[in-house]
């Protein structure tokens, strides 16, 4: 699906492909999702995985499969459970809920108040970036890269805590702004190609189509 608005209700029984100005899934995917936009809403649960790439994300429902989000601005309700790995890269990302497997984080600004069950990756600046919750808590190994060390962040990790040294971020938000664009426009692109390539076999080979189902 191609749209400028777009709002699903209903229950998707297999893979889905969409793409969209603001979207908003209600309903169940009973397959993987892979969906880019400007301001994506998902309230719906996710049987399979989940790709996501927009300006602001917001996961409100649960995921049985892997998650990887990238964006300007995401949001991880804290109902919300992933029963795989979370690989996660935005500008703004606020996180709660359960990660019952690893997950892999490139923040900006990171709000986190999760608990992940399994090792933990974070890239963020400095510790004036980052705000931890009560509910945090990482039970696997943390292996973390910073300006300096965290010592509130290496807290929260049950298992052993690794400062890994400086990120790789780049000072220039210009370029910062061109990554998390190119994520986008890249599923974008790979959304439309997809959609198009679908359009002309079906309108070369309908009749052909037709008959052999005849």
């Amino acid at each position: 699906i191609a749209w400028g608005e777009l709002m699903i209700n209903g229950t998707i029984w297999d893979n889905a492909l969409i793409t969209g100005g603001n979207i908003e899934i209600n309903g169940i995917t009973k397959g993987d999702l892979t969906v880019a936009g400007g301001d994506i809403l998902l309230q719906g649960p996710v049987f399979w995985d989940i790709k996501a790439a927009g300006w602001k994300i917001n996961m409100t429902n649960s995921a049985s499969g892997d998650v990887n989000l990238a964006g300007g601005d995401i949001r991880i309700n804290k109902s919300v459970i992933i029963d795989r790995d979370l690989g996660i890269a935005g500008g703004n990302i606020t996180m709660g809920g359960l990660i019952r497997w690893k997950a892999d984080i490139f923040a900006g600004n990171l709000d986190i108040d999760a608990i992940i069950t399994k090792d933990v990756t974070i890239r963020i600046e400095d510790a004036k970036n980052l705000h931890i919750g009560p509910n945090a808590k990482i039970l696997g190994k943390l292996t973390y890269k910073s300006q300096s060390q965290i010592p509130e962040l290496e807290k929260i990790a049950v298992g052993w805590a690794t400062y890994a040294g400086v990120p790789e971020f780049s000072h220039n938000e210009k370029n910062q702004e061109m990554f998390y664009g190119f994520v986008t426009w890249y599923l974008i692109y790979r959304l439309l190609f997809l959609l198009i390539i679908g359009s002309i076999l079906l309108l070369t080979f309908r009749n052909f189509i037709r008959k052999t189902a005849e």
